[in-house]
């Protein structure tokens, strides 16, 4: 009778242990699964676009803005990019005095690209640069800076990376006097 109650008790034990182990993975799977949808949520996000100001002087301007692209999660949209030509002729201006100042609020990529822009007196839109990585005003052979009114570009990336972002053009007209 002896033996008999040894071989429940360790009858017993041996459930209990492998009850034991079907409850850790168990839990561990469930932990898993967790973890996994919360980094699919987090990398999946979508980006958000943020907002931009020019500041000069005392003034200060928010430019005409437009999405180019927009990435969730890897899959890719594309937008329509403006041509300078088709601008509207409302854009908002600003006037140089002494720095020029860009602003925004929001997470960027740093993927910022400059363009400038005048128009000729032939009503031609020329080229002062495109795609620098920094603004630079426009400049003659011994570094002054040519007045007259530029129309400037700024595209960049609003986002957490690469596969979460939003790429837009932001537009303005800066005047020197």
């Amino acid at each position: 009778m002896n033996k008999s109650k040894e071989n429940k008790k360790q009858t017993v034990n041996k459930q209990k242990k492998k009850g034991g182990t079907f409850l850790y993975i168990a839990i561990g799977l469930i932990a898993g699964v967790l973890v996994l949808s919360f980094l699919t949520g987090v990398l999946n996000t979508a980006a958000e676009s943020g907002k931009v100001y020019v500041i000069s002087g005392e003034n200060e301007i928010t430019p005409l803005t437009n999405k180019v692209k927009e990435v969730t999660g890897g899959n890719e949209t594309l937008y329509t990019s403006y041509e300078i030509k088709e601008l509207p002729e409302n854009l908002p201006e600003i006037e140089f005095y002494k720095e020029l100042y860009l602003k925004y609020e929001g997470k960027t990529l740093k993927d910022f690209a400059f363009f400038m822009y005048y128009e000729n007196e032939n009503g031609e839109i020329k080229s002062v640069y495109e795609n620098i990585s920094q603004f630079d005003h426009p400049k003659d052979g011994e570094d002054n800076i040519i007045p007259g009114k530029y129309i400037v570009k700024l595209k960049f990336s609003w986002g957490s990376s690469e596969k979460n972002s939003i790429t837009e053009e932001h537009f303005f007209i800066i005047s020197y006097k």
